[in-house]
């Protein structure tokens, strides 16, 4: 374990807001989230408006996660969003779009990660741990590559 893992591990719990129309998916990860020790889920919303509205109000977290596919607002909207009014949350797609376009359009948008819901929770609380530690996904969604 690197030496920014481990004071991550030991220094702080980051705030996790998560945007899906899904209620099922909304819940089920979001329980997977609290279960993680370096995070925890602070809210959770039906679209991207919703996400928008609450942090316009002051509910500004360190990470985003948002599905693509939503009502309202979607998730390339909401990061473009997200991204303009605070760069420094980190923001992560999550979605069944698993392909090379819908990583591309999250990255051109400004994602700071692209992953498939097709994951384990291993996985994720992986990829949310290097996204705090400066890392951003580039590879492919199944992978998790990362570089710095």
């Amino acid at each position: 374990m690197n030496s920014k893992k481990e004071n991550v591990h030991h220094t702080r719990k980051f705030s996790v807001v998560y945007a899906e129309d899904h209620q099922l998916i909304r819940l089920a990860f979001s329980d997977y989230i609290n279960e993680f020790e370096n995070f925890f889920i602070a809210n959770t919303f039906e679209n991207g408006k919703q996400l928008v509205d609450k942090v316009s109000d002051g509910g500004v977290p360190d990470i985003v996660i948002v599905d693509l596919d939503m009502p309202f607002m979607n998730g390339y909207e909401t990061t473009i969003w997200i991204k303009k009014n605070y760069p420094n949350v980190l923001v992560v797609i999550l979605t069944v779009f698993d392909n090379e376009f819908a990583s591309t359009a999250s990255f051109d948008v400004g994602a700071d990660a692209f992953c498939s819901k097709d994951i384990y929770p291993k996985e994720i609380e992986a990829l949310l741990l290097r996204l705090v530690n400066g890392e951003k996904q580039i590879g492919p969604t199944h992978g998790l590559s990362f570089t710095h």
